[in-house]
């Protein structure tokens, strides 16, 4: 599934991206999906900029996760109506988001740490080595 991150930015400056990509990271390596993360936006658009870019990320996306605290973000709120408007599957906590069908006939040679290594992650999940 292509899922989308929805869940504090603005009001979360100091912790907003290490919150988001550890989502990503759960959500892509644990459970085999594709994520579009807003965390990866520049700094410095204006709000309705962002709004439109993270629209047109949902619309690409079978999902939206609504990451933790969701509720004290307007811009959230906002994605989660949004979604909803278009039938988009919603979840609530990256727990609550099942395993992706696809996961079992992942490979890892896209999954590679840089060091030649095979990542624990992999291992545990039965991903074989290409």
């Amino acid at each position: 599934m292509i899922l989308y991150l929805s869940g504090p930015i603005s009001n979360d400056m100091d912790g907003y991206k290490q919150k988001f990509d550890a989502a990503e990271n759960y959500l892509t390596i644990w459970k085999g999906h594709v994520v579009l993360n807003p965390a990866v936006h520049p700094i410095g658009l204006k709000y309705e900029d962002y709004m439109r870019i993270d629209q047109a990320m949902i619309d690409a996306a079978d999902g939206i996760v609504m990451l933790k605290e969701w509720q004290e973000s307007n811009g959230a709120k906002k994605e989660l109506e949004y979604a909803l408007d278009r039938h988009k599957k919603v979840f609530f906590g990256i727990e609550s988001v099942p395993f992706c069908e696809e996961e079992k006939k992942m490979k890892l040679g896209s999954l590679f740490d840089g060091s030649g290594g095979f990542p624990l992650a992999g291992a545990m999940h039965g991903i074989e080595p290409v």
